[in-house]
């Protein structure tokens, strides 16, 4: 069988996020919400980049697929539940076709406009949480 490299491999970048999202005390903000609210915050955090990047109509439908479970796990999800389901949703839609760092940036962007889980904000944290070594010693 061949396969594509990297093709059932997350980034870097994603692993990192979905470490976080495991992390005890992340929050999710879309937890819980109305279904209809998160999946409305997913497109309108996605829709214009697509657009913008002159994406096919064919993959744009795709793409709403995937924002539609990508939605899904954020309402029902916190924890290791979430980042157990958005590294299964992630795999699944790499294998259904779409670009695999295209829906890794884009889960990225949503985790953090909708869910407020960002890896900016945590590495900050880290930096500021650092301990600053003292000049000349």
């Amino acid at each position: 069988m061949h396969k594509t490299p990297n093709r059932d491999r997350l980034n870097p970048d994603t692993c990192r996020l979905l470490a976080l999202v495991k992390k005890p005390g992340t929050v999710n903000r879309a937890y819980q919400s109305e279904p209809e609210v998160t999946r409305a915050q997913v497109h309108a955090a996605v829709d214009g980049m697509v657009r913008a990047a002159g994406v096919d109509l064919v993959s744009r439908n795709e793409m709403g697929w995937f924002e539609d479970d990508l939605a899904r796990a954020l309402v029902s999800g916190r924890g290791l539940a979430l980042a157990f389901e958005l590294n299964g949703l992630l795999l699944r839609w790499q294998s259904l076709g779409l670009e695999a760092n295209t829906i890794q940036l884009i889960t990225r962007i949503v985790l953090d406009q909708v869910a407020g889980i960002s890896l900016e904000a945590e590495d900050g944290a880290a930096a500021a949480a650092a301990p600053e070594s003292a000049p000349g010693v």
